[in-house]
């Protein structure tokens, strides 16, 4: 029974580090976006989900269809950009210290 379990669990640790690694490469892409108004029209995670953003922001305003976002959708969205921004800075920040 023991050797069951080994293969599993090879199994589920192979299929971990190929997450990790996948994550890790959409991390990467991400930060290649340098102006965060950009991120959901460039980010390859958003391409094709929206069809219109706001103008001063960025922010996506209507899915696909056209229907126009909720606010909630929104805020979210939002919240995301100020995430990868922050993201941005810190990044900069670090790498102007070298």
């Amino acid at each position: 029974a023991t050797p069951i379990i080994n293969k599993k669990q090879q199994e589920a640790e192979q299929a971990r580090k190929l997450k990790q690694k996948a994550d890790l490469q959409a991390k990467e892409a991400r930060m290649k976006i340098t102006n965060p108004k950009d991120l959901f029209r460039c980010a390859p995670e958003y391409q094709g989900l929206y069809s219109q953003f706001d103008a001063n922001t960025g922010v996506p305003t209507h899915d696909q269809e056209g229907a126009p976002l909720t606010k909630s959708a929104m805020k979210k969205l939002k919240k995301e950009q100020d995430k990868h921004s922050k993201q941005l800075a810190s990044r900069s920040a670090s790498k102007d210290g070298c």
